[in-house]
């Protein structure tokens, strides 16, 4: 594998510092891990299937909080902190490349887009910035409203959710403001903290006043609206022709993105905060009970479930059939996918609040609060 060449923007040799600076374009590959979830429709399931059992091969200190799944295309990993930096690290060795501050904490998990990344900072006033890794400038900034949600990047269109209850839509090549729409009359908005997920021009996120929503992805008309019976924090995944959703109480509904029809309904037994997974067959829920479920997508029928010692709050990682699950016990839990049976365990001196990323033989775990993982199989650098 060539690593890509990569010129430090920085007044002192040998470490990474502010400024960065692609010499080439990042080469694109099946595997790459591009927004939260792998993909518009949010389905966290990766291309490669790494061999267990796994050791770690570095260990990262991001020297900020990280909140945002780490991004990963050609051998170079984007990590978004707390501090409101961008990260770049050597995928192969863990070394910082260099660094950007963008000046407000970044929550969210940003976009990327060849060497642009869509940026969501937790601030009021230019909210959604758009930087060139390659040109080491900002292409674009927008004001937004506060974002801690993911950025859903579909083409050449950029969506985002803020906690001011609205839903916005940009070009993500100029910036200009595509369309807005706001959830609810003004003096009964809520936050919306759901991460929206895109699918048939459609879409789907949820809000803090209990009701997941289908928007018209070309002009954010309301295509359908369903009453759930908790806020909803947690972001949709799609599951073949339905999006999933759970809320704080507890409940996880199948909505049928076409027609807004709830297909089902399922009491997972404890509040769910973290999104879910899904292979297209079953839909795997995190909860804060310390249960995770694996879910017909069909029928909403309880497959199995796996109890663990602590809680669940970030989406499972499907890679085949293991099911990479994190935890704030400080562990991973790797299950099969099919029985729920325990395989194996990482394990780390911090919580794991992060969904994991595969890429290549590589497996990326953020553990609180601000380290960064690397782990491959044993006896082997991919």
């Amino acid at each position: 594998m060539r690593m890509l060449s990569i010129a430090i923007l920085c007044a002192f040799a040998g470490i990474g510092c502010a400024g960065l600076r692609l010499t080439q374009p990042l080469k694109s590959a099946s595997d790459d891990w591009t927004m939260q979830g792998g993909a518009p429709d949010r389905h966290h399931t990766a291309v490669t299937v790494p061999q267990l059992p796994l050791v770690r091969l570095w260990e990262y200190n991001a020297q900020g909080g990280i909140l945002a799944t780490p991004l990963v295309r050609d051998s170079i990993v984007i990590v978004a902190t707390l501090h409101g930096e961008l990260q770049a690290i050597d995928l192969r060795n863990g070394r910082r490349l260099g660094y950007e501050k963008l000046g407000a904490p970044i929550t969210g998990t940003p976009a990327l887009n060849g060497t642009i990344v869509y940026v969501p900072l937790s601030s009021a006033n230019g909210s959604l910035v758009a930087f060139d890794l390659r040109e080491n400038r900002i292409v674009w900034q927008a004001i937004a409203g506060p974002i801690e949600s993911g950025v859903l990047l579909e083409r050449t269109n950029v969506y985002v959710a803020t906690l001011n209850g609205s839903v916005l839509s940009f070009d993500a090549r100029t910036g200009e403001e595509r369309w807005k729409a706001s959830l609810g009359p003004q003096k009964d908005r809520k936050p919306i903290r759901s991460t929206p997920a895109y699918v048939a021009g459609v879409v789907v996120v949820g809000s803090d006043d209990g009701t997941l929503n289908g928007l018209n992805a070309a002009d954010g008309t309301e295509r359908w609206k369903v009453r759930m019976s908790a806020s909803i924090f947690a972001g949709p995944v799609i599951a073949g022709e339905v999006a999933v959703v759970g809320d704080v109480r507890g409940e996880v509904v199948a909505v049928e993105i076409a027609s807004g029809t709830v297909r089902w309904r399922h009491e997972a037994g404890g509040p769910i905060y973290g999104q879910s997974s899904s292979d297209g067959v079953s839909v795997y829920v995190p909860t804060a009970a310390g249960r995770i479920l694996a879910i017909d997508a069909a029928t909403g029928a309880e497959r199995w479930s796996y109890e663990g010692s602590s809680v669940f709050n970030s989406a499972p990682l499907i890679a085949g059939d293991r099911l990479y699950i994190p935890s704030l016990d400080c562990t991973v839990a790797i299950l099969d996918t099919k029985s729920g049976e325990l395989i194996d365990r990482l394990t780390f001196d911090g919580r794991v609040k992060v969904s994991p990323v595969i890429w290549r033989g590589y497996v990326l775990v953020v553990s609180e609060d601000k380290f960064l993982s690397a782990f491959v199989h044993k006896g082997e650098t991919p």
